[in-house]
């Protein structure tokens, strides 16, 4: 991990979160998908998959869209997670009655869902549109585990390894409530 990448990282959070108003910077990753796989610890029984894919969106709120198989894990549903996140936001600054940020950074890895041309023309599109002025894309390196999400992630695996997951309907977000991630969960 080059140190300079990590500090700019950094400084763009910070930017975002003293200055709302002028920045927000996000950051989207999912979860390793067989670390939320269910039934879990029930012998053999055959699994179903699940995904975790995390938004933050620095200074203001952690994301966590819940999927399942029948939902691709591609460049639409990474698309679909930043631009409810962006939408989230351009509400609760009407319901603030601020200005709306001029500049996004996006903070993503390398996956094939996030590094495509469809994902970069909606981020052009939010330009050409108005949402925002500039728009400015950093991808992440391999081993990119600063991330918040990475570190997030960390804490539902190491408090979910153990426990008796049997049905969706035992709730990740009671366990992530529980061990104090302040997260809100969607299923989508």
């Amino acid at each position: 991990m080059y140190m300079g990448e990590k500090e700019s990282y950094y400084a763009r959070c910070l930017e975002a979160m003293r200055d709302p108003e002028h920045a927000m910077s996000i950051n989207t990753d999912g979860m390793d998908q067989f670390k939320t796989s269910i039934p879990r610890n029930i012998g053999d029984i055959p699994q179903f998959g699940q995904h975790l894919q995390g938004v933050i969106e620095h200074g203001q709120e952690f994301i966590i869209y819940r999927s399942f198989d029948n939902v691709r894990k591609d460049s639409s549903l990474a698309i679909h997670c930043m631009l409810s996140q962006i939408e989230r936001r351009l509400m609760r600054d009407i319901e603030l009655k601020r200005k709306s940020p001029d500049t996004f950074y996006m903070q993503m890895d390398g996956g094939s869902e996030n590094n495509n041309k469809t994902t970069l023309a909606i981020l052009a599109l939010l330009v050409a549109c108005g949402v925002f002025r500039t728009v400015i894309v950093c991808r992440m390196s391999r081993g990119h585990g600063h991330l918040d999400n990475d570190q997030k992630y960390g804490v539902v695996t190491r408090t979910t390894r153990k426990k008796l997951i049997n049905t969706p309907q035992v709730p990740y977000w009671s366990i992530i409530y529980y061990y104090n991630i302040k997260a809100h969960v969607v299923l989508l």
